[in-house]
């Protein structure tokens, strides 16, 4: 009997090991992969998020907006959790800027490369004009997300991404401000208290410059 167990712990022991060994060259291979490697690992899902976001501005706009302005695919490569592996960001209409839009006609899909395999982390690849969806904005040298409202006065949710992970329901902190009132995480804070804590989530509203996606 204790040499049957003895034989269950040995071989329960060498597949603990081998999993060890399998996620850590897992871990090595990401981090090894070189910044040009990892762009052109996006390529395909580019092209995917590009013909899907036009497709649908053209079935949802209505005929008087179709040709009232010249929608753009925009898209950038950034480490946002610092953990050595570029985010794609892409992003149909709006600002170029990452920490400005408004939801409107607009959306922004966010991707990562996780063990070899293009991984969505946000998909917002539906592009409806007459529909307002949540505006995502993406601060410089930031890991929160700002995925608020945009109804006239200030409504931020900062969602915390980590290890190419978005916390949409934990974890997060919500700001909301009026003419007279600024609450934080539910709780009522002065305005000068607001805005501090404001610019330093937001790293003074400084945003990353997408590129046009050709």
């Amino acid at each position: 009997m204790n040499k049957r167990i003895k034989k269950i712990y040995g071989i329960l022991l060498v597949l603990v090991m081998l999993c060890g060994v399998v996620c850590a060259d897992s871990v090595i291979a990401n981090a090894a992969m070189s910044k040009s490697a990892q762009h052109k690992f996006y390529t395909n899902t580019m092209k995917t998020y590009a013909k899907k976001a036009r497709a649908s501005y053209k079935r949802n706009a209505p005929s008087y907006d179709l040709g009232s302005s010249v929608k753009k695919v925009l898209y950038l490569y950034v480490d946002i959790d610092k953990n050595g592996t570029d985010e794609l960001i892409m992003r149909y209409g709006g600002s170029r800027n990452t920490a400005v839009g408004t939801g409107y006609g607009e959306s922004t899909t966010i991707y990562t490369i996780k063990n070899g395999k293009v991984v969505t982390v946000l998909d917002h690849s539906n592009v409806n004009p007459l529909r307002h969806d949540n505006f995502v904005h993406i601060f410089k040298n930031r890991s929160r997300i700002d995925m608020g409202l945009s109804h006239g006065y200030d409504d931020h949710t900062f969602c915390k991404y980590s290890n190419g992970k978005l916390y949409t329901n934990s974890n997060t902190i919500w700001m909301t401000a009026t003419t007279s009132s600024w609450r934080y995480n539910q709780k009522s804070i002065s305005r000068s208290t607001y805005q501090a804590k404001y610019k330093s989530l937001t790293n003074n509203g400084k945003g990353y410059t997408m590129k046009v996606y050709e």
